[in-house]
């Protein structure tokens, strides 16, 4: 199954921001919403997420290394 942005976007907060394992994570998706995927492919998901976003955040980390 792939998961769509917002699906995806609550695995990050669950799991990076509220500390959830995987595991925990995938149970909220499926008894909360029906989406079955596995610990490996929220994993997989979750890491395709943070090499899209690493370019943003390095900018993000140059532009406050910079300020006054």
């Amino acid at each position: 199954m792939q998961l769509g942005p917002k699906a995806l976007t609550l695995a990050a907060i669950l799991n990076k921001q509220m500390g959830l394992w995987l595991g925990h994570t995938r149970q909220v998706l499926s008894y909360g919403f029906g989406l079955e995927v596995s610990r490996g492919g929220l994993y997989r998901a979750l890491a395709r997420m943070a090499n899209r976003a690493q370019p943003t955040y390095d900018g993000l980390v140059e532009t406050a290394r910079q300020a006054p």
